[in-house]
């Protein structure tokens, strides 16, 4: 017997939904222009806030955190994570 997969929403249409659009290691990896290792590294350095984990123990960062912490540590947004939270760059 085969075993569906779960899938974690990672963009949604909803204008509400927005600010809580979550962000896989992979996409965040590419917008910042590093590893995907990177990306785990800095959130354990503390560069990135700590990501939430999917049932499956996926790391997953909330656009809005990711947005408010790169600003508060004076780091460039990438325009792409600026438009998943509604922001014109």
């Amino acid at each position: 017997m085969r075993h569906k997969r779960r899938r974690v929403k990672t963009e949604t249409s909803a204008p509400d939904a927005a600010a809580s659009t979550l962000i896989d290691p992979a996409r965040l990896a590419r917008w910042l222009g590093i590893t995907v290792p990177g990306v785990k590294q800095a959130e354990t350095e503390g560069r990135l806030p700590t990501a939430r984990r999917t049932p499956g123990g996926h790391r997953r960062w909330v656009a809005a955190d990711l947005v408010a912490h790169l600003r508060a540590r004076g780091a460039t947004v990438p325009p792409e994570l600026l438009a998943l939270v509604g922001e014109a760059t």
